[in-house]
């Protein structure tokens, strides 16, 4: 897929917050081991002409006990749209769009459940005898679900990402 730099999964402590999350200090939580396994199954399926994908995901409680947490799933773009080039937050997002006017590209979400979306441009920083130079590389989004799994319970979520050329 066109301007797609990176897709990543996180599980995060359910009172973490979007600016600590864009400046990487958001605490992953160690949920997966010996005391709480917790599967996690992810299926991509693209279409021929590699236009969109669609993604599902199974999260599967081994343990014995309850677990709670965020559950994100990022994706970082070559874009550039105003409305989500600064740190945001949007809550209940099943449909999202993300479109770049210079590139004439257009990234479409849709998601089986309503979502969380956290969003921050993704900048490279130098600095120069003029001072610190930021360069703009994309934007993140990160989709996330608050998730309760009981013992041997199981949670999905599905998405589908659309590239268009305008």
């Amino acid at each position: 897929m066109k301007k797609l730099l990176l897709q990543r999964d996180h599980f995060l402590s359910s009172n973490s917050d979007v600016r600590r999350f864009s400046q990487g200090r958001a605490k992953e939580l160690k949920i997966a081991g010996i005391r709480r396994p917790l599967e996690l199954s992810k299926t991509f399926i693209p279409t021929r002409k590699g236009e969109s994908v669609s993604v599902s995901y199974r999260l599967t409680n081994r343990s014995r006990s309850m677990l709670a947490f965020l559950f994100g799933t990022e994706v970082a773009l070559g874009l550039k749209d105003a409305h989500v080039n600064r740190v945001g937050e949007a809550r209940g997002i099943r449909r999202f769009a993300v479109t770049d006017p210079l590139e004439r590209l257009q990234a479409g979400f849709s998601l089986s459940r309503p979502a969380r979306l956290w969003h921050f441009p993704l900048e490279n920083s130098t600095e120069s005898a003029r001072g610190i130079c930021r360069t703009y590389r994309g934007v993140s989004l990160t989709f996330l679900w608050p998730v309760r799994l009981g013992p041997r319970r199981s949670w999905s979520v599905a998405a589908q990402v659309q590239m268009e050329s305008l």
